[in-house]
């Protein structure tokens, strides 16, 4: 199948593609109608909130490691709520914060 192959550059074929244009599209987190029921939005509010705290603890004892997973995570769970979020304090083992995958 190789030596079938080929493997162009993107400067091969650029000539060939359409113009690109990106259009940002801001959407608001879920938030349920049942003030009691688990949403995309007090979940991201929880999981933001107990990870500011343990991370101005780290920064204030002196200590940067918590700003990595508090990026990533913040970040990435408004796109992968349907996966729980967990974060792990690699000092001690506990969990420092936490939240859960939703439908």
């Amino acid at each position: 199948m190789i030596g079938n192959t080929v493997f162009p550059r993107l400067s091969d074929v650029a000539i060939s593609l359409p113009a690109y244009t990106e259009r940002v599209a801001v959407c608001g987190l879920d938030r349920a109608s049942d003030p009691e029921s688990p949403s995309q939005a007090s979940c991201y509010q929880r999981l933001a909130s107990d990870l500011r705290q343990a991370t101005a603890a780290a920064l204030y004892a002196g200590s940067k490691r918590l700003l990595a997973a508090y990026l990533q995570t913040l970040l990435a769970y408004p796109d992968a709520c349907t996966r729980e979020a967990t974060v792990v304090d690699a000092t001690n083992g506990n969990v420092v914060a936490h939240a859960p995958a939703l439908p």
